[in-house]
């Protein structure tokens, strides 16, 4: 069977505490699908030891790019795509962890099955956490858990998330991600627009960490939230930017019991808070400014 050439992309800012764990775990990674080619290491604008600790790893297909201005991820993103030179180009977020040494393999899989496959989205899992703000955003993530894995076989928007997707080279060589939230959101857009296929990788899991306060969940909420961004995908992908996002009611009505079942006092906490937000998403989302959500409890 032919191996596909991997990329691995990683935006790095202020990753210091976990950058060398994540670049050991790549290189430990099972190549039974791939070759890995090169890891590119991107640190948009650190002022800590991001850059030292990438360098502790010592393996020459690690290529580190330090830049004092931060330009944000979409930009660090078209910057990785136009450097990648293989096959396949995995982008990672700096401060997950791997799931297991199968993870990239389990990814790369689908690209071998249907040459029409461009965009294979992973399976994050945010680690449930011990405080009371971490558990309540985790139940709070039950009904788009549900969607990822029931909703057209999981193969949907929900299923395409930012810490784990990997873009097939012919596909990526065409993006370029305008300068807004949800990255992972109009990639998906994009391939299905294109005529492309999309997989979810259910047994590509790696893991992620919830924010430990309000604030920097109210950050990341409006950063990622679909309705702060609806309005401005519509204008590129029209009416598919609603059906995409559409949840059937009963589904959606189901996957809230059990959120809230899990955790109902944190369930109507992260509920209100989201209510009460929703009406000045777009406008927070149209004058998206990069300060404002530079999160660090998740650090």
């Amino acid at each position: 069977m032919k191996k596909l050439s991997l990329t691995i992309g990683i935006s790095a800012l202020n990753e210091e505490r976990n950058i060398s764990r994540i670049l050991t775990q790549i290189i430990d990674q099972d190549t039974v699908n791939f070759t890995l080619k090169e890891i590119i290491v991107i640190s948009d604008g650190s002022v800590d030891n991001t850059v030292i600790n990438a360098k502790v790893v010592n393996d020459k297909r690690i290529k580190i790019y330090d830049y004092e201005d931060r330009l944000g991820k979409s930009e660090r993103f078209n910057q990785i795509y136009r450097l990648a030179k293989s096959d396949i180009t995995v982008m990672l977020d700096a401060d997950c962890t791997l799931g297991n040494n199968k993870t990239l393999d389990n990814l790369i899989q689908p690209f071998l099955l249907k040459e029409s496959v461009m965009l294979v989205g992973g399976n994050p899992v945010a680690r449930k956490g011990k405080t009371f703000i971490q558990k309540a955003i985790y139940a709070s993530h039950v009904p788009y858990y549900k969607a990822r894995k029931r909703l057209n076989g999981g193969n949907n928007i929900f299923g395409c998330s930012g810490p784990c997707i990997a873009l097939r080279k012919e596909f990526a060589l065409k993006i370029r991600l305008p300068h807004l939230t949800n990255e992972d959101d109009y990639l998906y857009l994009k391939c299905i627009s294109s005529g492309y296929k999309f997989i979810n990788a259910p047994k590509a899991i790696v893991y992620s960490n919830l924010p430990t306060t309000l604030k920097d969940y109210i950050r990341q909420y409006i950063r990622s939230n679909p309705v702060a961004v609806q309005n401005i995908y519509k204008k590129e992908f029209g009416d598919l930017v609603s059906s995409e996002y559409h949840i059937p009611m009963g589904f959606l009505m189901k996957s809230y019991l059990a959120g809230f079942i899990s955790n109902p006092i944190g369930f109507i906490l992260i509920a209100t808070i989201r209510i009460l937000l929703t009406p000045f998403l777009p406008v927070l989302a149209t004058n998206y400014k990069l300060d404002w959500y530079i999160a660090k409890s998740t650090k």
